[in-house]
């Protein structure tokens, strides 16, 4: 016997003592046995063949839910990559071996782009309680000195680099403007270091954490 007439006969085997197993399931006559055996092989093929039923019927509906998933990842993914790409800078942060200072830097992940023309945006509305000393201004970096505290805007083609003192201070990773931001504090005296999708920022001085984080999200907020 070739193996087709072997498959041939198993499954008339199996398809009869599945029919006689289901003329007898319904059946209240406790002096009827199955042997254990026999009953694990008729339910597995009873669970394997209606499995197969069971995706023949929704393989239809199957392909529609794919294809639905196919079209909305594409509609979702488009936008995602192009804003993806207007921010495509990452904040990298270094401490010295001596945990005296910090350096800040925001990178490009490729080939950095063009420098842009800075449109300065000043601080000073929002740090109307503070005495604006001086301003610096060049291409790529605008500066804000008040009594007591410094303000400064930086083109992110630029990628300065911004060095706080950390000496016993303390270090805390933030998010301003739904970026990733790092704040450098102690009890009076604070420095946050943020970016938009153009520029970077820094704010320090002698003003407490919370009024750093408040003044940052101000000067985002700000036009």
């Amino acid at each position: 016997m070739n193996k087709t007439e072997k498959y041939l006969l198993d499954a008339a085997i199996d398809l009869a003592v599945e029919k006689e197993f289901e003329q007898f399931a319904d059946m209240d006559v406790p002096e009827i046995e199955i042997p254990p055996e026999l009953n694990r092989r008729v339910r597995g093929t009873i669970r394997r063949r209606n499995f197969m039923r069971f995706c023949m019927n929704n393989i239809r509906a199957a392909v529609a839910a794919c294809l639905c998933v196919m079209v909305a990842g594409i509609a979702v993914g488009v936008p995602l990559y192009v804003s993806a790409a207007e921010t495509s800078y990452y904040m990298l942060t270094d401490q010295d071996m001596y945990r005296n200072s910090i350096s800040v830097r925001f990178l490009c992940k490729e080939e950095t782009p063009a420098a842009k023309t800075l449109k300065p945006k000043s601080a000073a509305e929002v740090l109307s309680g503070f005495e604006l000393v001086s301003t610096y201004s060049t291409d790529s970096v605008y500066i804000e000195e008040y009594d007591g505290v410094r303000y400064e805007q930086t083109s992110l083609q630029a990628e300065g680099q911004y060095i706080i003192p950390t000496k016993d201070k303390n270090i805390r990773n933030i998010v301003i403007n739904d970026y990733m931001a790092v704040m450098v504090f102690d009890e009076s005296n604070a420095a946050i270091v943020w970016r938009d999708d153009d520029y970077s920022y820094m704010l320090a001085g002698n003003i407490s954490s919370d009024d750093a984080m408040r003044f940052a999200r101000l000067i985002c907020a700000s036009r």
